[in-house]
């Protein structure tokens, strides 16, 4: 691809949790792709354990951007050799998050070096932590997510200023946002969360 001068960009994730690994658990991890449809190129992904069950599945969108002029590329014309399988997790794409209507912000701060790629680009892993912390910590010692979506919109690097916000849409599915200082939005979440987990009978919580 860097000799092609061309480079990937995540656009949409979707993630199901069906149940969660734990410590020296085995499990599977499996890829591949769906192939394009137009500026769009497809991949899912699953983590089976070792009896083949299904611990969590993803289906995610890629676009393809030119390193020199910054333009979206069709992939299809790069991809005419990839393997492909039409294998699918979900009935529906990955889709469009609504606008979050009265959203809570919380406290800004600025893009960090630890938070940069080698691109020197806010790392996509970030924006979701600083969202996973607008929930108080005593909400997330006690839910574990079940979907998990994210649609990726700008690209924040340092120096940016950012905050992120957050929508109760019911008491277990809230949408977030990451915007810039300026009112760009940078990404927007769709998480929904399984009930509270509860203890086993005369014993506590194992450590998350």
């Amino acid at each position: 691809m860097q000799e092609q001068n061309v480079f990937w960009v995540l656009s949409r994730l979707k993630i199901e949790v069906v149940s969660f690994p734990v410590w020296r658990d085995k499990i599977k991890v499996s890829t591949w792709s769906m192939g394009t449809d137009g500026l769009f190129a497809y991949r899912n992904f699953i983590v089976e354990d070792e009896n083949g069950n299904p611990l969590v599945r993803a289906a995610s969108m890629w676009l393809m951007v030119n390193t020199e002029t910054r333009r979206l590329v069709r992939p299809g014309e790069y991809m005419r050799d990839f393997p492909l399988c039409s294998d699918r997790l979900f009935e529906e794409d990955p889709e469009k998050i609504p606008a979050l209507n009265e959203p809570t912000f919380f406290d800004p701060a600025k893009v960090s070096f630890t938070e940069t790629d080698m691109n020197l680009h806010l790392n996509n892993i970030c924006y979701i932590e600083r969202i996973i912390n607008t929930f108080d910590f005593d909400f997330l010692m006690k839910h574990q997510i079940s979907n998990f979506e994210i649609n990726f919109l700008k690209e924040a690097v340092p120096g940016d200023l950012l905050k992120a916000g957050k929508e109760m849409v019911s008491e277990s599915e809230f949408l977030n946002n990451i915007v810039r200082d300026d009112g760009v939005e940078m990404v927007r979440t769709r998480m929904k969360w399984k009930p509270p987990l509860t203890p086993p009978e005369g014993g506590e919580l194992p450590p998350l």
